[in-house]
């Protein structure tokens, strides 16, 4: 097996789901230590839905903490600073686009953030926690294209904080930690903007934005978050034709390749005490969740698969060192 240094877009059916029930992991090797709770989004193989899950950082005591009877889909949770609350995107049958939806960690209090009502088709997406844990900031097309907004949950304004016009868009934040910038993913086909995806900053005091990195290659860089020191940024991208996991370390803006296997590496998010990423992997030949130590590069670092249930799977999101979640009993 080659040496690891270092959005998938949940568009699967019932097809996809085999049968038995979603196993506590860790099994494929040497369990996670690195402490914290994770967030994902997978299959329910009881119904085909796609839902939340919660777990120990290493992959066990898994719960499924958004299943219900209604038809829907939910993908890129993220966890709160206080590790308390997940904010999620919800695609629903009664509803042409998407939400963002709220739920406490371990299920309970499920709200919708966003008001798209049945009839739009608006998609509101990627969510992203300001530090405070006070403010959302996430993805939405409801004015043409996505361009990014931010609102404050229990309150119905929403307030925009990019404008650009298609085919340019906008997709991706993640809100630094001392809250003074967002970095996200801007593609398009203009003379400013690539086809490809770029890393941008937008500074939350001014609304101006900057470049972060460029490519020209496949879809591009995607995926960014902010580390938790707010020195790094890691991402995903196929700027050398397969994708892979990458940092941007900001001071002296060397973007490192973390990722070298020819399998598919995407969507990292980083551990709270910033030692380690987890990502998404088929390199085992199905979509599980794996670990990067990130504290001893220089030495051998071998990955650490998190999963092994061979469900599909998607945006984890490593949350505070809170007691492990379980469901509740309403």
């Amino acid at each position: 097996m080659k040496k690891l240094r270092g959005t998938v877009i949940i568009a699967a059916s019932a097809a996809l789901v085999a049968a038995g029930v979603l196993a506590a992991a860790g099994s494929a090797g040497t369990a996670a230590t690195t402490p914290g709770n994770l967030a994902f989004a997978a299959v329910d193989p009881s119904d085909g839905m796609f839902d939340i899950y919660v777990a120990k950082s290493d992959g066990t005591a898994q719960s499924n903490i958004t299943n219900g009877t209604s038809i829907h889909k939910d993908s890129s949770p993220v966890w709160s600073p206080e590790g308390k609350r997940i904010v999620f995107t919800r695609q629903t049958a009664d509803r042409a686009g998407s939400n963002i939806m709220l739920v406490n960690a371990d299920g309970s209090g499920l709200v919708r953030l966003t008001s798209s009502p049945a009839a739009t088709t608006a998609s509101n997406i990627d969510p992203s926690w300001s530090a405070n844990g006070k403010r959302v900031v996430f993805a939405s097309n409801r004015d043409g294209n996505y361009d990014l907004y931010w609102l404050q949950p229990g309150s119905t304004q929403v307030y925009r904080l990019t404008k650009t016009s298609a085919p340019v868009q906008n997709v991706h934040p993640s809100w630094s930690p001392d809250g003074k910038s967002i970095v996200f993913s801007r593609s398009g086909n203009s003379a400013s903007t690539p086809a490809a995806a770029g890393l941008f900053l937008l500074k939350t005091a001014t609304g101006q934005t900057g470049r972060l990195t460029s490519t020209t290659r496949g879809l591009g860089d995607r995926g960014p978050v902010f580390s938790p020191t707010g020195a790094d940024i890691a991402f995903y991208s196929d700027r050398k034709g397969n994708n892979d996991v990458y940092t941007l370390h900001l001071g002296s803006n060397r973007v490192e390749q973390q990722t070298t296997w020819t399998s598919s590496e995407t969507e990292p998010s980083y551990s709270p005490d910033n030692s380690a990423l987890v990502f998404v992997s088929n390199h085992s030949g199905a979509t599980e969740l794996w670990e990067q130590n990130l504290a001893g590069l220089a030495l051998t670092s071998t990955p650490i698969q998190i999963t092994s249930d061979k469900q599909f799977k998607s945006h984890p999101s490593w949350g505070r060192s809170t007691p492990a979640p379980v469901p509740s009993a309403s």
